[in-house]
């Protein structure tokens, strides 16, 4: 979950004329189009999920937008007692500017051991070979209804079939540090976005660009081979 608040106080940006505002808009963004071709990686620092018009960054990527405008980001966690093992971290990331000790943005994520991922373990899937729906973000929650959803293996994306029921996580406790992390992720992808104002050049929805390592035994059909030939 993202944006839980958010706030922007661009205090010295504001003191600029309207035309000097567009100038640092237009080479901030001339700038990350640059990184994005020449330093930024594919499936390191942004991804692209089928179904969206726009790459998503992921945490690597905005380390990296932080040291190359000089941003310095502060986290602050709460953490929820949801009860039988389940709790609920909210993550607090404010935004400085390292020049002028500004606060630029403050914006909150939360991530949930009740969340399906981390609640629920032992769900099995075959690939259908069919290609991945155009609309298959925006029905995300139809499909799944359905027992269909994208599945991200070896670093490709592939249209599932869902074939094995959920079963109760019995060791919540160690999903505890990654939903910590996956709180303070969102938070500061996030707020690096909006002290940016670049939320129109990538998506924040780290949700689906999880690279998913498939256990042994949870696959019912084998992932095709890249090259065939080989063999």
């Amino acid at each position: 979950m993202i944006a839980v608040q958010e706030k922007n106080n661009h205090n010295s940006f504001m003191q600029l004329s309207a035309e000097e505002r567009v100038l640092t808009i237009t080479k901030n963004r001339q700038i990350i189009q640059k990184l994005m071709k020449e330093v930024l990686r594919e499936g390191e620092h942004y991804g692209n999920i089928p179904g969206t018009n726009k790459p998503t960054l992921l945490k690597p990527g905005a380390e990296n937008l932080c040291f190359t405008f000089r941003l310095c980001p502060k986290i602050q966690d709460q953490i929820r007692d949801l009860g039988n093992g389940h709790r609920e971290v909210l993550s607090t990331c404010s935004i400085y500017s390292l020049e002028s000790e500004e606060l630029l943005a403050s914006v909150s994520g939360s991530c949930s051991t009740m969340e399906s991922r981390h609640r629920y373990r032992g769900s099995t899937f075959e690939l259908t070979g069919e290609p991945i729906p155009q609309d298959s973000k925006e029905k995300k929650a139809e499909y799944r209804r359905k027992g269909f959803g994208m599945r991200n293996i070896g670093g490709e994306w592939h249209w599932v079939r869902y074939t094995g029921g959920k079963i109760e996580n019995s060791d919540l406790a160690d999903t505890w540090n990654t939903v910590l992390k996956i709180a303070q992720k969102r938070a500061l992808v996030a707020a690096v976005l909006v002290s940016l104002a670049v939320s129109d050049m990538f998506n924040q929805d780290l949700d689906d660009m999880d690279l998913i390592e498939v256990p042994e035994g949870k696959m019912n059909q084998k992932v095709p081979d890249k090259n065939p030939q080989n063999k």
